[in-house]
């Protein structure tokens, strides 16, 4: 991997929430690199459990290095995943939790197809947070009244 090495490698940090519906924005919780373009956004999909890397100006062939992590994606019963590069399944290399994936020019969107994809725990750690305070509140404002004596 000495092109690796000497190639301009770009790490992706700080990236915006997706629009996309279902969509679940961790480009920041994997590493990843890149020999050619740049990573605009890593995504997960919960309903077909596939996280999508979306490249932009990928000019010349290029190489995708991720290393994935099993609380974001799950691998199938034998340890594999399953990759497609512009919606077309493409052979790869995979080292332990590492996948090395090889992409032309032109390359727009790499998927990668697990048995599961766990959605981000934050999202739902605000909704059942935002739930518990709503009914503490709701509590409190009912019970607040039997609790002060009339004078």
């Amino acid at each position: 991997m000495e092109g690796m090495e000497q190639s301009e490698e770009k790490h992706m940090e700080g990236m915006e929430q997706s629009e996309m519906t279902g969509m679940t924005d961790l480009s920041d919780q994997l590493t990843a690199t890149v020999t050619s373009g740049v990573i605009h956004h890593i995504g997960g999909n919960t309903d077909d459990a596939t996280l999508t890397v979306h490249l932009f100006g990928a000019d010349d062939d290029g190489e995708l290095k991720i290393t994935l992590n099993s609380d974001i994606i799950t691998p199938f019963d034998d340890g594999s995943y399953f990759v497609l590069v512009n919606n077309e399944e493409t052979d790869f290399e995979q080292m332990g939790n590492t996948l090395h994936i090889s992409y032309e020019a032109g390359t727009e969107k790499i998927e990668i197809v697990g048995s599961h994809v766990v959605p981000e725990f934050g999202t739902i750690a605000m909704i059942v947070l935002a739930v518990a305070i709503v009914s503490i509140i709701a509590i409190t404002a009912k019970t607040k009244t039997a609790l002060i004596p009339k004078l």
